[in-house]
C-alpha cells in the first residue's frame, strides 16, 4: 500500500530527477521507445541521459554520478555491489552491400568473413572487442581499412563498398537501409543480453525505482 501511494505522488507530485548511463546500442534501439512510453506515464519525471560504454556506464553508477545505468557485459557489476537486472535482448549481424560475394548466404559464422576487409567501430567499443577476441580465438585478425564512430557510418561506408561490418540487426533502421544486405551469424555471441545496473535498493530513490520497474516491464516475457 505504501508503494502504491509512492506511485502515486511520483506521476502527480513534484518534479524528480533520474540520471541514466547508457551505450548506444541501447539508445539507439530500446531507450527511444521505453523512455517516451515512462515519460508519458510519469510526467513529472525528468530524465538526464548520457551516452557511454559499457564500462563507463558501470564506473558511473559506481561514482554515484548515474542512478541507472545501461549496456552490455555488465553480469560482473554483481561482485562489485551493484543489482543487475535483465533488459533487452539484441542480435548482431553481417552487414554487406549489395552485390557483395557473401550476399548469396543467410548465414554465416563471423570466421568466414574475415577474408573481407571490415569497418571498424571505435575502439573503445565494447563490439569492437568483443569482434577482436571472436577472431583471435580463431587464430585470425580482422583487416581494418576505416575505423568510424557511429553505425550510420558504418552503413554509409558499407554502402560506398568501403568493406562489410558486424552491427545490430536494428541500426539499419536509422540509417539509410537501401543497397545494404544483412546476413544473420551463426556465433553465439552474436545474441547479447543488456542488462540494467542500479546501487542496491536502500540507495534508489523512489524515482528510481519507478524507472528501474517500468523498464523491466517492457522486455519480452517475465522479467528476472
Amino acid at each position: 500500500m505504501a508503494d502504491e501511494r509512492a506511485d502515486v505522488r511520483l506521476r502527480q507530485g513534484p518534479t524528480r530527477h533520474i540520471r541514466i548511463g547508457a551505450n548506444r546500442s541501447s539508445i539507439i534501439q530500446f531507450l527511444p521507445h521505453d523512455l517516451r512510453a515512462f515519460r508519458t506515464e510519469y510526467p513529472g519525471i525528468e530524465i538526464a541521459l548520457e551516452e557511454q560504454t559499457s564500462e563507463e556506464v558501470l564506473e558511473s553508477v559506481l561514482g554515484n554520478q548515474h542512478d541507472l545505468g545501461i549496456g552490455t557485459g555488465l553480469c560482473d557489476a554483481v561482485e562489485r555491489g551493484l543489482q543487475v537486472h535483465d533488459y533487452h535482448w539484441d542480435e548482431l549481424v553481417l552487414m554487406v552491400p549489395m552485390g557483395h560475394p557473401l550476399c548469396q548466404h543467410r548465414v554465416i559464422a563471423f570466421s568466414d568473413s574475415l577474408s573481407f576487409r571490415h569497418i571498424a567501430l571505435h575502439t573503445d567499443s565494447p563490439l569492437y572487442r568483443m569482434l577482436d577476441h571472436a577472431a583471435r580465438s580463431d587464430s585470425q585478425t580482422i583487416q581494418y581499412d576505416v575505423h568510424v564512430k557511429s553505425f550510420d557510418a558504418v552503413c554509409w561506408m558499407i554502402q560506398a563498398h568501403m568493406g562489410i561490418a558486424v552491427i545490430p540487426r536494428k541500426a539499419v533502421s536509422y540509417t539509410d537501409g537501401p543497397g545494404l544486405v544483412s546476413i544473420g551469424l551463426s556465433d553465439s555471441w552474436a545474441s547479447r543480453r543488456f542488462h540494467i545496473i542500479t546501487r542496491p535498493t536502500p540507495y534508489q530513490s523512489a524515482a528510481c525505482r519507478s524507472l528501474l520497474q517500468f523498464l523491466r516491464a517492457q522486455i519480452p516475457g517475465p522479467a528476472h
